[in-house]
């Protein structure tokens, strides 16, 4: 197993992407393969866009996973699997977790380059 990354809320490996605390209520998992992915975008968070979302959906059609230290964040990752809802990441270690998006997208498949580059 090659392991890109993790923290307490994401693991990003060969198999894909593992959101923790995804689902409400019940805060299950959810995986998204890298095959699903059609764009990951790296976006900035303010009071209308997400900064303050604890879990669920903000204005736009992002849903955010569960993060009670989302608030002291500024910028998340989208990612978009061409579904009408697309998940929004704030990881621990965003740039960290940037490159290991785009590196394991150029290995096992999507999209050739990020978009918001």
């Amino acid at each position: 197993m090659t392991l890109l990354y993790e923290d307490p809320g994401l693991r990003v490996d060969h198999n894909g992407v593992l959101i923790r605390r995804y689902y409400f209520p019940l805060g299950l998992a959810r995986r998204v393969q890298w095959r699903d992915i059609v764009a990951i975008r790296d976006e900035p968070l303010g009071v209308f866009r997400g900064q303050y979302r604890i879990w669920g959906m903000d204005l736009r059609p992002w849903w955010f996973p569960l993060d009670v230290a989302r608030p002291f964040k500024s910028r998340c990752i989208v990612i978009d699997t061409g579904q009408r809802i697309c998940a929004a990441l704030t990881p621990e270690d965003h740039e960290r977790t940037l490159g290991s998006l785009r590196a394991g997208l150029s290995r096992w498949g999507g999209p050739e380059q990020c978009a918001g580059d």
